[in-house]
């Protein structure tokens, strides 16, 4: 819970300072634009309305802090792995290795699972999916920051099947 606590603390005090540079920046390029308009003596309302409303697309929205969240999760599956091996293993540098590794393979496990089980009967993949998917932590579930840079809306229905699998992975590995 320490833990957790504090990758979400710091994730929260980099979201409010991040936050509040993207506001300032929007506000100068918004200001900068409408000034450009001014200058063009271009500056009708509905321009004026269509420069802040692209600018506000690319930059305060709700879905960077659900970015942020989709962050916390994956970091919080990480962490809950790592403190797992370190209850298994006596070595610290054992623990980083493996903690490591595991974090490296659950980045592309839609590789493994496309390689590994390639040629496999339809049941066969489903269990060894199954057991891959357990054994290390499908971290591509927790990937929405791509949609934010982007601009696209994260739905709701996606953070909360991600923050199902996180809390279940989190229970797994805890437990």
């Amino acid at each position: 819970l320490g833990v957790l606590l504090l990758i979400g603390g710091g994730l929260l005090f980099m979201d409010i300072v991040f936050c509040g540079v993207l506001w300032l920046k929007q506000s100068l390029i918004t200001a900068a634009g409408i000034e450009a308009l001014k200058a063009e003596q271009n500056d009708t309302p509905e321009n004026i309305a269509a420069i802040s409303a692209a600018v506000a697309r690319q930059g305060l929205t709700w879905s960077l802090h659900a970015g942020v969240w989709c962050v916390f999760l994956k970091a919080s599956v990480v962490a809950s792995l790592a403190l797992l091996m370190s209850c298994i293993a006596s070595s610290t540098l054992f623990t980083i290795l493996v903690s490591f590794c595991f974090t490296i393979a659950g980045q592309g496990q839609w590789l493994l699972r496309s390689f590994v089980l390639k040629g496999l009967p339809v049941t066969w993949k489903k269990i060894c999916a199954f057991v891959l998917a357990v054994l290390v932590p499908d971290l591509g579930l927790f990937d929405q920051v791509q949609a934010v840079i982007e601009g696209r809306s994260i739905p709701l229905a996606a953070l909360a099947q991600s923050t199902g699998f996180a809390a279940a992975y989190i229970v797994l590995y805890a437990g």
